[in-house]
């Protein structure tokens, strides 16, 4: 991957946990449109964070040069993703 398309991938993580931190401060999770609230509905904000925190982990593996299947053998998901994406 080319470094431009590195620095992006950085890019999109720092604004994902600036998004994370801003929700942990309010107490609400905005996602398309919809707020989800830490006091009325904790397990939807937690799975919303919980999300974020996969992309974060997603978006800096890309970032530091490797790529999308290793992060998935890693978690060992490669299966799953291969069943899906051939």
């Amino acid at each position: 991957m080319s470094y431009p398309a590195r620095a992006l991938m950085a890019a999109l993580a720092a604004f994902v946990v600036w998004t994370m931190i801003r929700a942990c401060r309010s107490g609400t999770l905005f996602s398309e449109g919809t707020a989800f609230s830490a006091e009325q509905q904790p397990a939807i904000f937690a799975l919303g964070l919980a999300a974020h925190g996969f992309i974060v982990a997603f978006l800096l593996w890309r970032a530091a040069g490797y790529d999308q299947r290793s992060f998935f053998r890693l978690l060992g998901l490669d299966r799953l993703m291969s069943s899906f994406f051939g």
